[in-house]
């Protein structure tokens, strides 16, 4: 690792031995400085406890340019010491010390994060706002850690991304993790954080967490999990493939479900999804093979491609030939799919407000079907293979009509809209055999209709 590097030209000439120089701090009390496991690090002399000064990390940012290649600049190597008021540092040869870090910050340093009280041997990475970020360092091969909510005299804020993360289930990382408690500190878990800990069947979020990333416990062994009021946002991927996944809890604070998120969660068995939920992204409950129930509120304004695709043992609420999902106030809001591939008509429920993605894909025997005003959606590949639908009707009310929703209908099918002109949330792939809405004889060209006598009639 580049932090390696620097941390060898730091020991080649001065930290053998490693300790550089005492000077007394007050209280008849020396300290000791020396360089390891990526820190400068302090303590009293006599003493055997090490406390982190500064990371290498920090002094990179801090210094800037100062560090080029193993030896810095120009093949000099670096040297530190410490006088009554600050540890300094310099290139061996000068004659000027520059001042790295005060004595005074080191004596009102919290000695209960010590580097020698971090025996799980976890790895914490200074960040922008002062506080620190944990990853699994030396600990891969612990099975239980607890992450503490201070290091160095800072909280610990972030679960860094590809912090736990146990890439292609080889063991170089978090192999044989199966549980983890974090501190009411932690505020961020970050981008791929635990994805693959195939072992992790445990870990409590605290109400301190705001954000959860994406990909962040992907192919987890967890089996039962609460998402914080705090968070707004489940991410995409963020629990796919968590296959003992059997009960998750989602608070009223999250406002969107992204794409992938539950997708095979092949133990889940029924979700309530909160009223504050606007958005359900592509995919979100794919193959979720033993979902029975989940409860969508009408709050939701937008549901992706094949959201619900491959839940095979949902129990629907049915209504004329349609199959929906819903909750107790309106069961009948999301249009699924026909109860049978066969159906020659289909009037959808007066509340239902989307049409699925492949809703009535294939039903090659259907000629009939009434879309009612509270449609505000119709899914991609809705009536691809409606090879006898010759005549559609589409309320105004619908802002969103998905690509390729009438792929290989029949020649014939003309698609009577009620807008004036194409919404911007309409697919381009039909518009070719779409008719738009003129009370009067319209002026300029297209292909428009109008009603006499309760009738469509073209102009």
């Amino acid at each position: 690792m580049k932090f390696k590097k620097v941390l060898i030209f730091l020991l080649v000439l001065v930290c053998i031995p490693c300790i550089f120089l005492f000077v007394g701090c007050g209280e008849d009390k020396k300290i000791k400085v020396r360089v390891f496991d990526n820190y400068v690090q302090w303590s009293y002399e006599g003493e055997d406890s090490w406390y982190n000064a500064i990371s290498v990390d920090e002094i990179k940012q801090t210094l800037g340019e100062t560090y080029k290649g193993d030896a810095g600049i120009n093949g000099k190597q670096v040297e530190f010491r410490t006088t009554a008021d600050y540890i300094q540092w310099h290139y061996v040869g000068d004659s000027d010390w520059q001042n790295l870090i005060a004595i005074s910050e080191l004596k009102s340093t919290d000695t209960s994060t010590s580097a020698d009280n971090n025996p799980q041997g976890l790895a914490f990475y200074p960040l922008d706002d002062g506080t620190y970020g944990v990853g699994v360092g030396f600990a891969n091969r612990l099975s239980n850690i607890v992450i503490p909510s201070s290091y160095n005299g800072k909280p610990v804020t972030t679960i860094v991304k590809f912090g736990f993360a146990n890439e292609d289930y080889s063991d170089v990382r978090c192999c044989n993790l199966i549980s983890i408690t974090l501190p009411n500190t932690i505020t961020t878990i970050d981008d791929y954080a635990f994805r693959y800990c195939s072992s992790l069947t445990s870990i409590s979020i605290p109400s301190s967490v705001t954000s959860i990333g994406d990909n962040a416990f992907c192919g987890c062994s967890l089996t039962s999990i609460s998402i914080p009021s705090g968070v707004t946002s489940i991410g995409s991927h963020t629990f796919a493939g968590c296959s003992s996944l059997t009960s998750i809890s989602i608070s009223s604070g999250v406002t969107s479900i992204g794409a992938y998120a539950f997708s095979y969660c092949s133990s889940l068995t029924s979700i309530s999804i909160p009223s504050s939920v606007t958005s359900i992204d592509n995919y979100a409950f794919s193959d979720c093979s033993s979902l029975t129930s989940i409860n969508i509120p009408s709050s939701v304004t937008s549901i992706g491609i094949y959201a619900f695709n491959g839940c095979s043992s949902l129990t629907y609420n049915e209504y004329n030939n349609g199959l929906y999902l819903g909750d107790s106030n309106n069961k009948y809001l999301v249009f699924i799919k026909p109860n049978s591939k066969g159906i020659t008509d289909c009037i959808i429920s007066q509340t239902c407000k989307f049409i699925c993605t492949s809703a009535f894909n294939g039903c090659s025997s259907l000629t009939s079907i009434s879309i009612p005003s509270s449609v505000t959606s119709i899914g991609s590949y809705a009536f691809d293979s409606c090879r006898n639908l010759v005549s559609i009707n589409i309320p105004n009310s619908v802002t969103y009509i998905g690509y390729f929703a009438f792929r290989a209908c029949s020649e014939s099918l003309k698609i009577y809209s009620e807008a004036t002109s194409k919404p911007s949330g309409w697919d381009e792939t039909f518009i070719s055999r779409t008719y738009w809405y003129s009370k009067n004889q319209p002026t300029q060209k297209g292909q428009f209709w109008h009603y006499e006598n309760g009738k469509i009639v073209e102009w």
